[in-house]
């Protein structure tokens, strides 16, 4: 616990006031302060914790998603994709739905078209 330079004073002098602006002396009320004050704090770093943890695991999931979210090179049968991959195949861009799938393209729904290929361009003459 961080303590201010009021606090410390006061705790120095072994003086504390009030809420109702009494000043108290005794250690003891001192120490009771503080250890609620620690207690309320502590209470608080748990509230949010239990708040912001499950932010902290999605964003680890997503950045693990990350890692495969790439163009992999056009699709080959001897290979195993990850979700996220693309891959071309038969002129078209395909995105990777399924962990470890080798089906085709377009053959399964482990794939999904992202980019249909155009028409062939065509002579300038």
């Amino acid at each position: 616990m961080a303590l201010t330079k009021e606090m410390t004073d006061w705790y120095e002098k072994g003086v504390i006031r009030a809420t109702d602006g009494t000043v108290v002396t005794d250690d003891t009320v001192i120490r009771y302060t503080f250890r609620h004050q620690r207690a309320l704090q502590s209470g608080f770093a748990r509230a949010i914790k239990e708040y912001v943890q499950p932010l902290f695991d999605r964003i680890k999931k997503l950045e693990e998603r990350e890692k495969h979210l790439k163009y992999v090179g056009v699709w080959r049968s001897d290979e195993s994709y990850h979700v996220g991959n693309f891959a071309t195949h038969n002129g078209n861009v395909w995105h990777c739905n399924e962990t470890g799938t080798r089906d085709k393209p377009g053959t399964a729904s482990s794939w999904t078209l992202a980019v249909k290929s155009g028409r062939d361009g065509k002579d300038a003459q």
